[in-house]
């Protein structure tokens, strides 16, 4: 069973600096947004880390923030709220595509690009805290360009 923590901030609308780098570490640990000013992640311990540092920002620009640990509604709904396969998909098709083009591409453009897409891989996995079959397919794919390349 997964436990998870929330994040609740709420900022002041003039402190446009604070609310861009709260945002970005959001969008960067991976949180699920559950409504405005409310965000989700598996309780671990990095994502522990996260909040608490986010709590102290938002709390130095003048905002409130809190850190929470909550229980999945009955309902559930939360594990489906990090489906990366979206993401995964474009990485295969990305893939797939470039080796399409290998024959004929300049290699080393086709380094840069296979490497691009290795860092966009490992992003995404990073934030991947539900890891299935998409994950393992795209790595595969990479894996297929890397070896090409």
């Amino acid at each position: 069973m997964t436990t998870w923590i929330a994040l609740i901030i709420s900022l002041p609308t003039g402190n446009a600096a604070t609310r861009m780098r709260a945002w970005r570490a959001l969008k960067a640990a991976g949180a699920a947004v559950l409504r405005d000013g409310v965000y989700l992640l598996p309780e671990r311990d990095a994502n522990r880390a996260v909040f608490d540092n986010l709590q102290i920002e938002v709390r130095t620009g003048g905002g409130t923030a809190c850190v929470l640990r909550v229980e999945e509604p009955d309902e559930g709904g939360f594990v489906a709220m990090f489906d990366r396969s979206a993401d995964y998909g474009r990485l295969i098709a990305d893939g797939t595509a470039m080796l399409g083009q290998l024959p004929s591409s300049n290699a080393t453009e086709a380094f840069r690009q296979a490497r691009r897409l290795r860092q966009a891989f490992d992003s995404v996995s990073a934030v991947d805290f539900f890891p299935g079959a998409h994950r393992a397919r795209a790595d595969a794919v990479l894996q297929d360009v890397e070896r090409a390349v």
